[in-house]
């Protein structure tokens, strides 16, 4: 949501994650006071290039029925549109457990990444705090058994 147009450094093909919202209001800095640099996924660059871009704002992801100076989502909103796609594939999740655990059990189990790989992605500080989200299935722990 604090995500800025000149945050995508084109040179770099990547995000500069620098700022956030807390209680509604922008901070120039994250929750860890850390900044990160995370490289834009290849199919995403196909989802900018049909992205309107509203001139007048300075984000990157604009709600075209923003109310918000500068047009940018609210929580409320971004919760509001998760439920309704959630609904119509028929899950029952909140917002933050399917964006935080469910990508990180993703990247071990079907992309088949070490702890060390996921820190190193999610630029997580602590390995610690990376743990609860790293939930593996059986299925992975066979394959990790068997060597495969």
């Amino acid at each position: 949501m604090a995500l800025h147009r000149k945050d995508y450094l084109k040179e770099e093909d990547a995000f500069h994650i620098r700022r956030t919202f807390s209680a509604k209001q922008l901070i120039d800095q994250t929750k860890t006071k850390r900044q990160h640099l995370i490289p834009c996924h290849s199919a995403f660059k196909v989802i900018m290039k049909t992205m309107p871009i509203n001139l007048s704002s300075p984000y990157f992801f604009v709600n075209p029925n923003g109310k918000l100076e500068g047009k940018h989502y609210a929580i409320a909103t971004m919760e509001e549109i998760w439920h309704q796609a959630c609904k119509a594939v028929g899950e029952d999740i909140e917002m933050y457990s399917g964006l935080k655990h469910s990508s990180c059990p993703q990247y071990i189990n079907e992309k088949h990444y070490s702890l060390d790989q996921l820190q190193m992605l999610t630029d997580h500080q602590r390995r610690e705090s990376l743990r609860k989200y790293a939930v593996v299935t059986l299925d992975e722990k066979r394959r990790l058994m068997e060597g495969k």
